[in-house]
């Protein structure tokens, strides 16, 4: 039988060693914008939770700083499979470029991953 405090031992290592409950990295993809006129565009992207759960978002901005976050059509995913995310910010400025790319809240370990491609759109013509 293992003691009480060799098993607080063997859990506080475990933590500290950054493994979590949820060790699952999504695949995120930024996708093309579509849908654009002079102050209005849908953000479009991929994710795969891996098994894991995940809150989606979309960063944008006129710089790589970003400054402002879109919200997607779906809130929190989980799962296996691909699903396609759309977001329809409301705030864009004629004539401006933006950066936008979607990325992924874990709340176990509490921890964003971020997608791999960063995108551009010229907000309008």
């Amino acid at each position: 039988m293992t003691s009480p405090r060799l098993l607080l031992f063997w859990i506080a290592l475990l933590l500290a060693s950054g493994v979590s409950a949820n060790a699952q990295t999504p695949t995120l993809t930024t996708g093309a914008a579509t849908g654009m006129t002079d102050i209005a565009a849908t953000f479009n992207g991929t994710i795969n939770p891996n098994g894991g759960g995940f809150y989606p978002y979309f960063d944008y901005g006129p710089t790589t700083g970003y400054g402002s976050t879109a919200y997607p059509t779906l809130y929190y995913v989980t799962g296996s499979a691909n699903m396609v995310l759309t977001a329809n910010p409301t705030d864009l400025l004629p004539g401006t470029t933006y950066h936008f790319r979607l990325y992924a809240y874990d709340l176990n370990p509490g921890a964003y991953v971020y997608g791999t491609v960063l995108s551009q759109v010229r907000d309008g013509y």
